[in-house]
């Protein structure tokens, strides 16, 4: 039910669940490769900082088709 239920939202929002779940591994990932205790406070904002990063690149390179019906009326 778990795995219907994740692969129901991977169709609904795929780009942003993908790029949060890719931001959450990098910034851990990052943390973890820094072998600081303290660098475990940098996880939040570089997952959020790289979420942003991915949903702008994803929003210059695939536009919303719903507002390219708009542009060509």
């Amino acid at each position: 039910v778990g795995a219907l239920l994740c692969g129901f939202l991977m169709l609904l929002g795929s780009k942003w669940i993908v790029s949060a779940l890719t931001s959450l591994v990098g910034a851990v990932l990052i943390a973890v490769a820094l072998r600081d205790p303290l660098a475990l406070l940098s996880i939040p904002p570089v997952a959020l900082g790289s979420f942003m990063l991915q949903i702008g690149v994803l929003r210059r390179i695939m536009p919303d088709p719903r507002n390219a019906e708009e542009d060509e009326e």
